[in-house]
């Protein structure tokens, strides 16, 4: 579950990232880069709907947890 919660983090983040690119449509060096982005967070997404989605949300949040305590984040209780 762990996996999940990292993978959900990672892709919000790029997704919040990809919200502000500005692309210039005449490189294709940019539009390359974006379209690169683009393409690793559907990927990132459709694993976590494959893998994740549906999970116990208990499950999730115990994971958050310890995902949080071991980067020096404050936790929350799950219950």
């Amino acid at each position: 579950m762990e996996k999940c919660v990292e993978i959900y983090n990672q892709s919000k983040w790029l997704g919040d990232s990809l919200q502000n690119t500005y692309v210039d449509q005449y490189s294709s060096a940019s539009v390359n880069a974006y379209n690169q982005k683009i393409a690793q967070h559907s990927q990132m997404i459709n694993w976590f709907n494959q893998n994740c989605a549906g999970k116990q949300s208990r499950s999730a949040c115990e994971a958050a947890m310890e995902l949080n305590r071991k980067n020096g984040i404050p936790t929350q209780n799950c219950y």
